[in-house]
């Protein structure tokens, strides 16, 4: 069953390796051993637990193992898919439900060869100096990773997203060091090297948010880019919302290397119920088993005035552009590169921002760091939407290539050109019978 759930990742891993046996590739995954380590300080707060257990999610549903060395504190708000009291002992009851064969273990100390990550401002362990170790960072809207013997300050907000930030960007950190040492990986050297530092912005720190009401929102798709956006968005203290969430299909083995709602047990659901039986008290699911299609659409019903696109099928982001009728925001992956975009009265449209429909009904290449980047951005630009500081023409579509955060051209922002064959008219200024000046693009 192992092999079945990373088959998607195996084949993301071919990208930067020799033809092998999926054998090697399946033990190389399971070598790394990662070592999350907290002091109550820093776990008894959302943000703290929000960061620690989305590693932790995001390690184990890469096929490694996670030890945990922390203290067993009270369980705070919602860190879906976590059930309990304390949240040490929910997490290490949780894991194995994560993913076949996963696990987090208490510990005083991590094991020989782990790699350690140190949450926020954590005191540095005396046994660290043995080990790779990076500190893991965060402010209200950023999260980064940072050399461990680096002081950081210290955040004391409830508001998760840029703790949420840095997980993924340190989750990228144990799929590399699983990979170098394979055969033609060292051809790779540059993409696979160590980041030492690393920081994504997603909103201005300015910008507060508090108990969002969000209303009505149409979620297309309850995929990948869809469980993380609910898994991000139901960690904030106070949420309300009425979601409704749209897909025929149920949870399979293989989705689970990237559902972070997913659990093992619960394969043959619907992959909408892992929205209701997650959601915080504020937000109230309404779940539609049926594909989001130009054949379907007209009969559901009006989409709401803030719609989420998870899916990967480009003619469903088609026909949702044609019905919605206010903003919308797609996330999008592909291999190990991740984008969301947003579109709204006076911008240039999805079909805009993609054109083309490749035609490619195979397996996907898919990794949980990687999915879960498109679903935090989505719940990032929802909030700013709220909050009425919705991203320039400029930052209209955000992409993050997530195993060199560090780069130069890691993660451009740049605006959408409408196209002039667009059958949405968005090529053209009706009053004025002229083509929109094309958005600058900019890193």
């Amino acid at each position: 069953m192992r092999a079945a759930a990373l088959s998607r990742t195996l084949l993301l891993c071919r990208d930067f390796v020799d033809p092998v046996d999926d054998a090697v590739l399946l033990e190389a995954l399971g070598t790394e051993r990662a070592c999350i380590v907290a002091d109550e300080a820093n776990i008894t707060t959302i943000p703290g637990q929000s960061v620690v257990a989305t590693l932790a999610s995001l390690l184990i549903q890469m096929g490694n193992s996670v030890e945990l060395v922390m203290p067993d504190v009270d369980l705070l708000g919602q860190q879906a898919p976590l059930r309990g009291s304390a949240f040490r002992s929910a997490l290490t009851a949780t894991a194995p439900q994560l993913f076949p064969g996963g696990g987090a273990t208490p510990t005083t100390k991590a094991s020989a060869g782990a790699l350690v990550f140190v949450i926020g401002t954590t005191r540095a362990p005396s046994w660290l100096r043995q080990h790779a170790a990076w500190r893991l960072a965060w402010s209200r809207w950023s999260g980064s990773i940072v050399p461990v013997d680096e002081p950081v300050g210290a955040y004391d907000g409830d508001f998760p997203i840029g703790a949420l930030a840095a997980a993924p960007i340190a989750a990228a950190e144990v799929l590399k060091a699983s990979m170098r040492f394979l055969p033609g990986a060292a051809r790779h050297a540059e993409e696979l090297a160590r980041v030492v530092r690393a920081t994504v912005h997603l909103g201005d720190d300015r910008t507060i948010v508090r108990e969002p009401t969000l209303g009505p929102v149409d979620c297309i798709s309850a995929g990948a880019i869809t469980q993380a956006f609910a898994h991000a968005l139901f960690r904030l203290p106070g949420v309300s919302a009425r979601l409704r969430v749209i897909d025929p299909d149920v949870l399979d083995v293989t989705n689970l290397n990237r559902y972070p709602l997913g659990l093992l047990g619960r394969l043959g659901l619907a992959k909408t119920s892992f929205l209701t039986l997650h959601a915080p008290p504020g937000v109230v699911v309404e779940e539609l088993q049926a594909r989001a299609d130009s054949t379907t659409l007209p009969v559901l019903g009006p989409l709401a005035a803030r719609v989420i696109v998870g899916t990967d099928d480009i003619p469903s982001r088609w026909a949702v552009q044609a019905h919605a009728p206010g903003w919308l925001a797609v996330g999008a992956t592909a291999h190990y590169y991740a984008v969301a975009s947003e579109h709204g009265p006076g911008v240039a449209c999805a079909r805009c921002m993609h054109p083309r429909d490749d035609g490619v009904n195979a397996t996907i290449p898919t990794i949980a760091f990687v999915s879960y980047w498109a679903g935090l951005m989505l719940v990032a630009r929802l909030l700013r939407e709220l909050t009425g500081s919705a991203c320039p023409a400029t930052e209209q579509a955000r992409g993050l290539w997530a195993l060199r955060l560090d780069g130069r051209h890691a993660q451009p922002s740049y605006g959408v050109v409408p196209s002039a064959a667009c059958p949405l008219g968005c090529g053209v200024d009706r009053r004025q019978g002229t083509w929109h000046d094309a958005p600058l693009w900019r890193h």
